[in-house]
């Protein structure tokens, strides 16, 4: 379990997405200063000797429902034969793609905002359905490496991206749970007659829409107390022309790669890189194309009891289509530093500090200037039990 109280102060963000509006982050000006980060309980049932259900529920008071489930999944993990491990899950589960996100309720270590990868990963992404993994151990082949791979098949993605595409990337820890729907900003495009009229103004990213399945694939190499390397595919497969219940299939498809290198006994080198396309809609005049990016680099630094974590994001969305009054180009930049320090196995704190710049000509539909720049501190008093 996880308490995570926190007291934030934001400069230079007016709406938040979570209130409806375009700012990347999760509060804005208008936000109170003392509120719950997060509450988070994980529970995992053992009922075979292989065999567990495993997942966790989290609650804000920011957003969308206050409640909800972020992963339940039945997980299948026997024991090593003939120097082999094997791996098969069943349910909704993220993909293990993030080097940040490795702690329970898929939380991070000794920082507070994701990076903009894995904030979208926490957004629009889970697999709904199943993977199956194996891993060859070096251990058993008298090798420094492991190397393994995954086969992921999946349903209920299909709106993904259709928040990146309209809003753009941000830096934040709100998960989005399933089930749970989040306003958009009132774009001009949305839920009008010349647009996307059928579009609903609550989002839901975890719905299916065509009946059509995707995939993910991976492959990865890690080298025994040192260098690991990942290399993910996604696609979805949707349909780009078909919709249901108020939400659009986007098809959506990235490639991803992950870097972790230790440099030392107490320093760490992580990386992630994300390129991909997505596209929506029937008529030329009238649909969503668009390819985006993003990469990190950061560094983490363990000092007597404290860490120490820089970050540096890039991010960009490339709007492809003609579509009117319907700009997607987004592009920027942020840094992020924290501290923190581990008073015991229950008590942590965490001081965070992070500045978000960014180029979106959507701004223009409200009014604002294309470039944004906000800042944003926070101190967080965790209790992990």
């Amino acid at each position: 379990m996880l308490l995570d109280l926190r007291a934030t102060d934001i400069s230079g963000a007016q709406n938040s997405w979570l209130a409806g509006g375009l700012d990347a982050a999760r509060i804005d000006e208008s936000s109170e200063h003392l509120l719950l980060g997060q509450a988070i309980v994980e529970a995992r049932w053992q009922f075979a000797d292989a065999l567990s259900v495993q997942g966790f529920v989290s609650a804000y008071e920011d957003g969308g429902d206050n409640v909800g489930v972020n992963e339940l999944f039945i997980d299948y993990r026997p024991v090593p034969l003939n120097g082999y491990r094997f791996n098969a899950k069943v349910g909704a589960f993220y993909p293990a793609i993030s080097l940040e996100n490795t702690k329970p309720g898929w939380t991070s270590s000794g920082i507070l905002s994701n990076s903009a990868i894995n904030t979208w990963l926490g957004e629009e992404l889970r697999i709904l359905g199943s993977e199956v993994s194996v891993t060859r151990l070096g251990r058993a082949h008298r090798s420094d490496w492991d190397l393994g791979g995954s086969i992921s098949v999946y349903g209920g993605n299909d709106p993904t991206t259709a928040l990146l595409a309209w809003r753009g990337w941000g830096i934040h820890d709100r998960q989005v749970r399933l089930g749970e729907k989040i306003s958009f900003a009132e774009l001009p495009v949305i839920g009008v007659d010349e647009g996307f009229s059928s579009q609903s103004e609550d989002f839901d990213p975890f719905v299916e829409v065509d009946d059509r399945p995707g995939y993910a694939l991976s492959l990865w190499a890690a080298k025994k107390r040192g260098l690991k390397v990942k290399l993910y595919y996604y696609d979805n497969r949707a349909d780009p022309k078909a919709i249901r219940q108020g939400q659009y299939a986007w098809h959506t498809k990235f490639h991803h790669v992950s870097v972790w290198l230790p440099l030392n006994n107490e320093t760490t080198l992580l990386s992630q890189w994300l390129k991909g396309k997505t596209n929506m809609g029937e008529d030329t005049n009238i649909a969503v194309r668009a390819d985006y990016q993003a990469w990190y680099v950061g560094l983490r630094k363990q000092w007597r009891g404290f860490q120490f974590t820089l970050r540096y994001d890039d991010f960009e969305v490339e709007d492809l289509d003609i579509t009117f009054m319907d700009n997607n180009n987004q592009d920027g930049r942020s840094w992020t530093f924290a501290a923190s320090y581990v008073f015991n196995q229950a008590i942590h704190m965490v001081v965070e500090h992070h500045r978000f710049k960014e180029n979106n000509y959507a701004r223009r539909y409200f009014s604002l200037p294309i470039n944004n720049d906000y800042q944003q501190s926070q101190v967080a008093l965790q209790w992990r039990f």
